[in-house]
């Protein structure tokens, strides 16, 4: 069955089959929803920020994006000991600048952009750690597929032969096309208001790549379903 699923997901990807993709997720989340005790709709803000080595020749830097972001999740799906899966999914953007410049004495380029992109993360917790009744610390995975993504600006290239020139480009990719697997912490204070609510401040560390973090500060409304 697990060798089923795995040929499934991917079929889905190299096939470029995103609306089945994304229809297969939603059923997930659906299903998941039937055994899950908590329901939680939280929203905040995410600082985004890429990270790249530098080196003698090559000297990138990038800006940190800090946009809103908004989110479901669903929670106590089942529990033992340490284990009980939690699963959310929260829509967010980036907008961010770069700069790139490399060369020497004489001859060089330098590359100036700006990269705008839509982002659904889906993130499953298994790992779930109550230190104190009101203090929970999550630990898991995510799967961040980009909705929309553009990257436009400007390269310009100088030699002693030809002098200075520059050219301007405009990149997109189709929904799906990037997608990115990272490892994500979550921490949030269980605030009760009244027998079936929560407030849940909250927040979070995910690694969306080798080379890119966002910190996530946010605020839920939980709603616990009664056990009957």
């Amino acid at each position: 069955m697990k060798n089923m699923l795995k040929s499934i997901m991917m079929s889905l990807v190299v096939g470029k089959n995103y609306k089945q993709l994304a229809l297969l997720t939603t059923c997930l989340l659906l299903s998941s929803a039937l055994y899950a005790q908590e329901f939680e709709v939280y929203g905040g803000a995410n600082s985004f920020k890429m990270f790249t080595e530098r080196n003698a020749r090559i000297e990138p830097k990038h800006s940190r994006s800090i946009k809103p972001m908004i989110g479901i999740s669903v929670g106590e799906i089942f529990r033992y000991e340490i284990f009980s899966l939690r699963v959310e999914a929260e829509f967010y953007k980036v907008n961010r600048t770069y700069n790139t410049s490399s060369g020497g004495i004489g001859a060089g380029s330098n590359q100036e952009g700006r990269i705008k992109n839509s982002n659904l993360a889906i993130r499953a917790y298994p790992f779930n750690i109550r230190i104190i009744e009101e203090l929970e610390l999550n630990f898991g995975l995510a799967w961040t597929p980009t909705l929309s993504y553009s990257d436009t600006g400007t390269t310009y290239s100088y030699d002693p032969i030809s002098g200075g020139r520059n050219a301007s480009y405009n990149i997109s990719k189709d929904p799906f096309e990037v997608i990115n697997m990272g490892i994500v912490t979550r921490c949030a204070i269980r605030l009760m208001l009244g027998k079936d609510w929560l407030l849940t401040p909250q927040y979070r560390f995910h690694i969306i790549s080798p080379g890119a973090a966002m910190h996530t500060i946010g605020l839920g409304l939980t709603y616990i379903k009664t056990k009957k």
